[in-house]
């Protein structure tokens, strides 16, 4: 049996457009330069994810891509591989998603959302998915002694998504067999 790559993927349309990233691109060489440190801020959400590449000097990408199989091809015309890519609870996206980045060679470090939360406090910034990513990314500058290292295996998150197929599965089939003896019992009533 196949398994889905990205479940729920919407599409596999670009959301930043071809001037974006020809700017990213461009910018990409600054960013390979030894005296610019700079991180990715990953905020996702079941559907898509909004990703920050940031240094000290300033922010050089801020979009939002759908979680799907060319996602991890885009990021890689657009992240440099030697940056640290920081997410921020990854549990509600894909972890296949993140499994890929990883074998691309990326470094995937994990924000405690309780820290991301109060950095967003300090910043004195709105909650939302473009300035959430920036914080993200800001932690990954700033405090990285504070991040948890993202260790996904092939193995292991194949068989994490069968099994939570098989609940599913089993609770969708425990509901028909319940639907099944109430409509039994009704028509033992009957007769």
């Amino acid at each position: 049996m196949e398994i889905k790559r990205y479940a729920n993927a919407k599409g596999g349309k670009k959301k930043g457009g071809e001037i974006k990233m020809a700017l990213a691109s461009q910018e990409l060489a600054i960013l390979s330069s030894p005296r610019e440190k700079a991180a990715a801020g990953i905020d996702p959400a079941r559907y898509s994810i909004q990703i920050a590449l940031l240094s000290p000097s300033k922010e050089h990408y801020n979009t939002t891509f759908p979680v799907c199989a060319n996602t991890v091809e885009e990021l890689e015309n657009i992240l440099p591989k030697d940056i640290p890519v920081v997410a921020e609870g990854f549990g509600t996206t894909s972890r296949i998603f993140f499994l890929d980045l990883s074998q691309k060679g990326y470094t995937l470090w994990e924000l405690n959302p309780a820290l991301g939360k109060h950095l967003r406090i300090l910043e004195k910034e709105a909650h939302t998915d473009s300035l959430d990513a920036r914080s993200i990314a800001r932690a990954g500058l700033y405090f990285p002694d504070r991040l948890s290292p993202i260790c996904l295996k092939e193995e292991r998150e194949t068989l994490t998504s069968l099994l939570r197929m098989r609940r599913e599965m089993v609770k969708e089939l425990t509901a028909d067999w319940n639907r099944l003896h109430a409509s039994c019992l009704t028509l033992t009533a009957v007769i």
